[in-house]
């Protein structure tokens, strides 16, 4: 069966998925407000980003810089900091409504009947067939998607690869980057109702909104990351966990600027810019579902936007090893967010 057939079927099945029952208002002025948020703190991540490599190629051509110029370097790291937890701190804020609205948890529903009417589907497949619509394009440029902040977006969703299945009822994304070996294996539920089944239910349990209440007194500085057991994965805990490794990347990148300096080379450092890229798919992709689906209409931008927001958190899933991040252990073990990855 061809690419063009699976598709179809995929998002034949995806945009006629019913409405949940229980699923709650939608603020999307709100929502709107903090995509455009978005837009301008991923733009000036972006431009730092450029900023960086002309510095580094400036200090080596210059053999050594004056110390004024490294602090200078410092200062623009820390605005770069500033403006990271910025879009995390606006994309939990937009992914916290879109829980208790139950809209996440219709999208999944949209996405296991997506899959299940396809058989599976190639997740590059998707992304190709995103960015060849030129409605879709000129879409997000109306929506103030930039040429610059597309071409990052594009340049890092191109990496993402693998396959979505179903196994047992549930989604299963097998994912990994281009060009590495190892596969991130997660599996996404709903989110979770009812009384707590074991006493590790029970803990976690409101997790997301303890996280994100203390993200945003903190700004994920005093935040971290520790390994678990795998166990299957809610949308926002995905979300979450971008969030905070995004703010943390950048706390680190910041740091060893202080510690040693600018490098004349970009080294293994990781950066910010492939989780801003998940953040913002993210975070317009939950915005076109809410402002152009409110009505009943499931025409081609809910499906923009559906498969913006599903790819967004697929990038953030795959990002931990595709940038060799280590997981950051809190001393506090109640400010610590569990990611259970396969």
């Amino acid at each position: 069966m061809s690419n063009e057939n699976i598709l179809s079927k995929f998002y034949a099945a995806m945009t006629q998925s019913p409405q949940l029952s229980s699923q709650g208002p939608i603020n999307s002025s709100a929502i709107r407000q903090d995509k455009k948020l978005a837009l301008e703190k991923a733009s000036s991540l972006l431009s730092y980003q450029n900023y960086l490599t002309q510095a580094r190629s400036w200090k080596a051509a210059q053999k050594g810089v004056p110390l004024t110029f490294e602090h200078e370097v410092q200062a623009q790291a820390s605005q770069a900091l500033s403006d990271g937890q910025t879009l995390a701190a606006a994309t939990l804020r937009a992914t916290k409504h879109l829980k208790q609205a139950g809209r996440l948890d219709h999208m999944l529903n949209s996405w296991i009947d997506g899959v299940k009417a396809a058989g599976s589907v190639q997740i590059n497949d998707l992304w190709n067939d995103l960015t060849n619509d030129p409605q879709a394009r000129q879409l997000l440029k109306d929506e103030g998607l930039t040429e610059d902040l597309w071409t990052t977006l594009d340049e890092n969703m191109k990496k993402l690869g693998g396959l979505l299945v179903l196994q047992d009822g549930k989604l299963v994304s097998e994912v990994k980057l281009a060009g590495q070996e190892q596969v991130q294996r997660a599996v996404l539920i709903h989110s979770a109702s009812g009384a707590p089944q074991s006493l590790d239910g029970l803990l976690r349990r409101g997790q997301f909104e303890r996280m994100v209440e203390q993200f945003d007194q903190s700004n994920g500085a005093s935040l971290g990351l520790v390994a678990s057991e795998p166990h299957d994965l809610e949308i926002a805990d995905v979300i979450l966990s971008g969030a905070f490794q995004s703010v943390q990347l950048l706390a680190q990148h910041k740091r060893k600027l202080e510690d040693t300096g600018l490098s004349t080379y970009a080294g293994n450092d990781p950066f910010i810019i492939v989780f801003a890229a998940g953040l913002l798919s993210v975070l317009i992709g939950g915005y076109l579902d809410t402002y152009y689906c409110n009505d009943g209409n499931d025409g081609w931008v809910c499906k923009l936007g559906k498969v913006l927001l599903f790819l967004g958190i697929l990038a953030m899933i795959v990002g931990t090893v595709g940038l060799g991040v280590k997981f950051i252990i809190s001393l506090n073990s109640l400010n610590v967010l569990n990611l259970g990855l396969h």
